[in-house]
């Protein structure tokens, strides 16, 4: 069987690249007779960052092509997909799978591409649909964000099994869009700067970086700036801070909240206690981690995160929303309570009284890291995914069947009769 694994993300992506390169990475190293991996890239830029540090040579889909961009374009029209599907037009995707005898696709990420999958069986991973939980932020008002639910509803339909990160989301997944828990499964894949080797050494750090560092006792906060992400609380949190030498680094793309952000801390004269960096480099984010105090996510969104994880790899204390961290993580992370402003004080100076705490849940998050994310482990979860599949269209369809019936308590009926047909070879 030949596989495609699909990466669609930009070189400017930040955790959704480097999970595309930890994955791609790992697929590589599968030695099952049954599967012959390929891999896809969605643009140039990304062909050429996967060859460069990765030595990996990537078939080239480009989304950017005008071609594949009007065709994506008119399949948003459901007359477009029916009349294609009814008079078997090849779409261009998916004459660049035959052209390439591809038999399934392993999408990485949420793809426009999903939408020109009439023939070809897939494999689709869903990040997060944390919108369904929290609609009022303004990144989840947008259009992005109906075309995100338009793939993932045809995904459900159509894809052989869905992905997910972790246990958690699988199960609110099941709930929120009726899908029955048999077509899913999880697959996590650590950060890419937890893979490659550290390449933080001072001489490939320029000096200018180094000295708005300087020594500082600091808190990393790694995260895009969107609204979502709650860097207001770690501005409002640092007026109560006892600890007068303590400093915060924020650090990430700009979704359009960082003119707040800088307001606020202008407004509340904190500009000397908040060092502010746009997407750094993985030398200058793997420095920063090395030399932070410890890694601080106070978002709105995410049970699980690549700074967490990252967090634990560089053996770093954790403070982590105490509403979203993953029920399992509780024990290895200091829960912060982001409706409390003096929380984040309190945990701090615990730090200070409490030292053998922090040694423990550190210990306990670095041995977690080993044990889910060493090597054997992420190829036996790969294979379990690749080997528990038969890719069989009609199986498709009975999956589609039995979301249905579950809606109306029908499932445990109709999978027996299922097994019935099968056995009699109807």
């Amino acid at each position: 069987m030949k596989i495609a694994i699909v990466a669609d993300v930009l070189i400017n992506s930040g955790g959704g690249l480097h999970m595309a390169m930890t994955a791609f990475n790992n697929f590589r190293k599968i030695n099952n007779p049954n599967f012959e991996i390929v891999f896809v890239s969605t643009n140039k830029d990304l062909s050429v960052l996967l060859n460069k540090k990765l030595d990996l040579k990537t078939i080239l889909f480009d989304k950017n092509d005008i071609l594949n961009k009007i065709l994506l374009k008119l399949r948003n029209f459901s007359f477009v997909n029916y009349l294609s599907i009814k008079y078997d037009f090849s779409n261009i995707f998916e004459k660049f799978l035959k052209k390439n005898k591809v038999d399934l696709i392993f999408f990485l990420s949420p793809s426009s591409l999903v939408a020109l999958c009439d023939k070809t069986n897939f494999i689709y991973t869903i990040w997060e649909f944390q919108h369904k939980f929290t609609p009022f932020f303004p990144e989840y008002k947008s259009n992005s964000i109906e075309n995100k639910d338009a793939l993932n509803d045809f995904a459900i339909k159509k894809a052989f099994k869905l992905i997910l990160g972790n246990n958690t989301d699988l199960n609110n997944f099941s709930k929120i869009y009726n899908v029955n828990a048999d077509r899913l499964r999880t697959l996590m894949f650590p950060s890419y700067l937890t893979q490659i080797k550290n390449e933080n050494s001072l001489d490939q750090i320029d000096f200018e970086f180094q000295e708005k560092i300087n020594e500082k006792k600091f808190l990393f906060y790694p995260a895009q700036f969107w609204a979502h992400k709650n860097h207001e609380y770690i501005i409002n949190s640092f007026e109560k801070i006892d600890d007068k030498n303590l400093y915060c680094i924020f650090t990430g793309i700009d979704k359009g909240n960082l003119k707040f952000i800088k307001k606020i801390i202008y407004k509340k004269k904190l500009n000397e206690k908040f060092i502010i960096f746009d997407y750094l480099s993985n030398e200058k984010i793997q420095y920063l981690y090395s030399k932070c105090y410890a890694v601080l996510f106070p978002s709105y969104v995410g049970s699980h995160s690549f700074p967490l994880f990252e967090g634990f790899y560089y053996k770093k204390p954790v403070i982590y929303n105490k509403y979203t961290i993953d029920e399992d993580l509780k024990n290895m992370v200091f829960q912060i309570d982001i409706e409390d402003k003096n929380d984040l004080n309190n945990i701090l100076k615990s730090f200070i009284s409490n030292k053998s705490e922090i040694i423990s849940r550190v210990d306990k998050a670095k041995n977690y890291f080993e044990e889910k994310f060493n090597t054997k482990a992420i190829q036996d979860n790969i294979e379990k995914v690749l080997k528990t599949n038969e890719f069989k269209q009609d199986e498709i369809l009975f999956n589609s069947i039995l979301d249905v019936c579950s809606k109306y308590e029908l499932y445990d009926d109709m999978k027996k009769f299922y097994e019935i047909m099968k056995e009699k070879k109807f």
